[in-house]
């Protein structure tokens, strides 16, 4: 018995004409489907359906930071004072403000399982965001030394 590890030589001819192997990288390209973000690929439905969910995290994760919190220190205060508490604790001002990242970051999650069906579609593309043809490092950097320049001009002049 001889194995090789040569590869076995494909041949399309056995194939049948409707056979993807017969598509060529031309025509692949031209199948691939266009994305336009005027006409994004979900509904009304799910538009609104991302926003009450961003309202919900905004809530649901707050109440995860603050209340372990409020059980430790305000448990034999009563519901009042831990009411107050959320409004002058500097601790539990710090959580709330600390608690939105969290919730922009599980936002950002429930937001792109939406644009890409889960992996199904790209991102940026179904948004139609990209980088201009004519935008490299070089402009990136101009812009930078120009506002730099702005900022330090408009400060020099107070």
């Amino acid at each position: 018995m001889n194995i090789s590890n040569d590869p076995v030589p494909l041949s399309t001819a056995s194939l049948p004409a409707e056979s993807f192997a017969n598509i060529s990288h031309a025509q692949a390209g031209t199948l691939a489907p266009a994305f336009d973000p005027d006409n994004p690929p979900w509904g009304i439905f799910a538009a609104v359906l991302a926003w009450i969910a961003s309202i919900v995290l905004l809530l649901f994760v707050q109440l995860i930071f603050i209340l372990p919190y409020g059980i430790f220190k305000y448990r034999d205060a009563g519901l009042a004072a831990f009411a107050q508490a959320l409004q002058t604790d500097p601790t539990a001002i710090l959580l709330q403000i600390v608690s939105v990242i969290p919730t922009h970051l599980l936002t950002l999650v429930v937001v792109w399982a939406i644009v890409t069906q889960s992996g199904k579609r790209p991102f940026w593309q179904t948004l139609g965001w990209s980088w201009s043809e004519n935008f490299d490092l070089a402009t990136l950097m101009q812009t930078v030394r120009m506002n730099m320049e702005n900022h330090i001009r408009a400060n020099a002049e107070r």
